[in-house]
């Protein structure tokens, strides 16, 4: 990922970033929010948990672009995704990764309400842009 991880940032510039993290949530401005998620490095949770409920209804979770791609066979980590998605996305904006996460969960959050609404789904391919 071309983003920038807290590990190279200097302690002032995370606290910033964190500010602008936590005010652009409040403000419900979205696309500041994915930027400084990936600034940050964040990832969600549940997102486990989100891929286990597609996994487990059978539903193949593909990454990557068309050269470049990765099934999703088995529960990750959401650090893992990230490391993923680093690996397998030709990635020009940071807000990719936070993107790809949302979906996901998004996903899975809905096939384990209403699965019936995937019925005849069986791939989920994931490719991004924001160009």
């Amino acid at each position: 990922m071309k983003g920038i991880t807290k590990n190279l940032i200097q302690p002032n510039l995370i606290k910033l970033i964190e500010e602008i993290y936590n005010k652009s949530c409040r403000l419900q401005l979205w696309s500041i929010v994915r930027q400084s998620a990936a600034l940050l490095g964040k990832n969600v949770g549940s997102l486990t948990s989100a891929i286990v409920d597609l996994l487990i209804r059978q539903k193949q979770i593909t990454l990557g672009e068309l050269d470049n791609e990765y099934v999703i066979a088995n529960p990750v980590s959401p650090s893992t995704i990230l490391d993923l998605i680093t690996k397998y996305y030709k990635v020009d904006d940071i807000r990719e990764a936070s993107l790809v996460q949302e979906i996901l969960i998004f996903l899975g959050s809905m096939i384990r309400v209403e699965p019936n609404i995937f019925n005849g789904f069986f791939i989920f391919y994931f490719v991004i842009s924001f160009s």
